[in-house]
């Protein structure tokens, strides 16, 4: 290890003393209380948006692109015009 590196840590890690607080807390086993953590995001809105998304799909797929003519759906000048049941 450098000199110059060997000084800089030897400053900035120098030993220090240990509050009174802390080593009561040890000698007492008294344990830190920590909030839980949150959750993630809730399942209710996770099936929400998958509902909205299956809904939309299935709006898109159902009306699909109305230029193109289905059997149920008579286009002029398509065969459609003349060839339905």
């Amino acid at each position: 290890m450098s000199e110059w590196l060997d000084r800089q840590l030897t400053a900035e890690l120098a030993p220090v003393e240990a509050p009174d607080e802390l080593w009561q807390r040890v000698q007492a086993g008294r344990l830190t209380v920590v909030p839980p953590r949150r959750q993630g995001r809730s399942p209710l809105l996770l099936v929400a948006a998958a509902a909205g998304l299956l809904v939309t799909a299935g709006a898109v797929w159902l009306w699909g692109n109305p230029a193109t003519p289905t059997p149920g759906r008579v286009a002029q000048g398509s065969c459609y015009a003349c060839h339905t049941m």
